[in-house]
């Protein structure tokens, strides 16, 4: 017997249904925090998607079949049936197999269950399988095509080779949004659900960091003064070694995208950009070269010069915007010294 709980708006004629809870023959609301279900997930941890079957710790027999992905297999919101025979007997959970993608879950999930009703096992399904929580019928198979050759039988195993080659962010969203046309490529390749299509020339980096493309590849950078990284966080973790506590991945990738220079050096994802040193465009971040003076003599080029000086002297979290305070007389001082903008004309 379920009671259904709803509360209706009449002046919007909604109706908001709450969540179905069991009850016994006596009217009373059956506690499912009492079932016991073992092992704990933290000894199980099963990867991917998975089918599972739960078996009564009484006897071991089998009267639940089911698709999941993390907790699923323990989670305790279930029909009716199958709460009656948990708080009965107690569950043991067994994962028959995991690391598998969606569509071969849901077929190992139907074929398990018809295996066990013809053999005459009674199971607290409601269903055949092939059907997630919300009701959605399982999907079809969608063959889908990449530019460098690849066929995958699914978008679903596509995304799985991805992630098994290093991309660990791959989305289907990304890839069903190639097959559409709404972006040129994704995870280096272009896409399509109908042929091989011709592979883009991916040369402009401005494209790979561009919003409509999405492209998810780790990229290499190159510095001017000849230092190559196999990532933004790795040029980062280098310069804060050399003493620019300050140095972040959006100021770098901002100056190889737009041909700027940062930490006194040029950057860019294609090649070696020839070396500015200080000269060129500023990222918007160091006050597009307003030089500043501390008041003891030491002039810098910039406010984020002058946070990484201090940075480098003691003063770890040090922060540009103290500084800019002080020069534009909001405050007295900074970080022990008085600050001020200084012109081009008037170097001290």
């Amino acid at each position: 017997m379920l009671v259904i709980s709803a509360y209706i708006v009449r002046t919007g004629e909604v109706r908001q249904h709450l969540r179905s809870r069991p009850i016994n023959s006596n009217g009373v609301q059956i506690a499912v925090t009492k079932i016991d279900i073992s092992p704990k997930y933290r000894a199980v941890k099963p990867k991917g998607f998975y089918v599972y079957l739960h078996r009564r710790a009484t006897d071991g027999s089998v009267f639940y079949v089911g698709k999941g992905k993390g907790k699923r297999a323990w989670l305790k919101t279930r029909n009716v049936f199958w709460i009656n025979v948990a708080l009965k007997n107690g569950v043991i959970v067994e994962v028959v197999q995991d690391e598998i993608d969606e569509y071969d879950a849901f077929t190992l999930e139907m074929w398990l269950i018809a295996k066990f009703k013809h053999d005459g096992i009674n199971l607290t399904n409601q269903t055949c399988g092939g059907e997630g929580p919300s009701g959605a019928v399982m999907p079809s198979r969608v063959k889908v095509f990449s530019s460098l050759g690849e066929r995958f039988d699914s978008i679903t195993i596509a995304v799985d080779y991805l992630k098994s080659i290093g991309y660990d962010g791959a989305m289907g969203s990304n890839i069903t949004s190639c097959c559409y046309g709404n972006m040129g490529f994704a995870y280096g390749r272009a896409w399509s659900r109908e042929n091989f299509p011709d592979h883009p020339e991916i040369t402009n980096p401005f494209d790979i960091l561009s919003k409509n493309n999405k492209e998810r590849c780790s990229k290499v950078i190159y510095s001017s003064t000849g230092e190559v990284f196999e990532s933004v966080s790795e040029a980062v973790n280098w310069l804060k070694d050399l003493g620019y506590l300050s140095a972040s991945q959006g100021t770098i990738s901002r100056a190889a995208k737009l041909g700027g220079v940062s930490y006194d050096r040029s950057w860019s994802f294609t090649s070696t950009p020839k070396h500015t040193g200080l000269s060129g465009f500023e990222n918007r971040y160091k006050s597009i070269r307003k030089r500043v003076d501390n008041g003891c003599g030491l002039v810098f080029d910039s406010l984020s010069d002058a946070t990484d000086w201090l940075s480098r002297n003691g003063v770890e979290n040090a922060k540009y915007h103290s500084i800019s305070k002080c020069c534009n007389g909001k405050q007295n001082t900074a970080y022990g010294y008085k600050w001020r903008f200084i012109s081009d004309t008037n170097d001290t």
